[in-house]
């Protein structure tokens, strides 16, 4: 991620706000030539960074890019400080997008790993017409299970199987998941 670039950015758009001087012909404050040039150019770098850790496509991408295409010259003397406002809360909210899509752990990377409970396992616990028991809560886990273990997160994995080995003995009427496990035969290519 690029945070630190992000930041340098902004704090430059701030520096710039403290910048602007006179007034343009419709009374509306205006930043130097150089300001103008360095504030395109900010635009520019941010687009790229943000593409870079958001990808090409993302939702501050289209309005950073009109702030690229102001005009710089004429009636208008862009940036305004409300588009220069604007500008900076739009690099900041790219940079708290970014962080978090960082912090968002990969969902089912691909790998040759084999899922901790078979997918028919889980998909015959969904098929269960009318059970006893509310299953929802134990599938979930067992995807949950599945997702962790696919992601080598190891940590979750192990705490999610204690929640199963402690959520499923009483589906069974039983008192702990020893007792379970005796009861089960894995036949011939049979998953866990």
């Amino acid at each position: 991620m690029h945070e630190d670039d992000l930041e340098a950015v902004i704090r430059d758009l701030k520096a710039m706000a403290e910048r602007f001087q006179g007034q343009d012909s419709t009374g509306v404050p205006c930043l130097n030539s150089a300001d103008r040039a360095a504030f395109k150019r900010l635009m520019l770098e941010t687009l790229g960074l943000l593409s870079d850790d958001l990808g090409r496509l993302n939702d501050f991408a289209v309005p950073l890019l009109q702030m690229t295409n102001l005009p710089s010259y004429g009636v208008f003397n862009p940036p305004s400080p409300e588009q220069l406002q604007e500008a900076t809360a739009l690099v900041e909210g790219g940079i708290n997008q970014a962080r978090r899509k960082q912090n968002q752990p990969a969902l089912l990377k691909s790998t040759n790993r084999q899922p901790y409970v078979a997918p028919t396992r889980i998909a015959e616990l969904q098929a269960l017409q009318n059970p006893a028991w509310d299953l929802r809560r134990l599938i979930r886990m067992l995807q949950e299970l599945n997702l962790a273990h696919a992601n080598d997160m190891n940590m979750a994995t192990a705490m999610l199987l204690r929640a199963v080995t402690d959520h499923v003995p009483p589906v069974f009427g039983k008192a702990a998941f020893a007792q379970v496990a005796a009861q089960h035969t894995a036949g011939p290519g049979e998953g866990r």
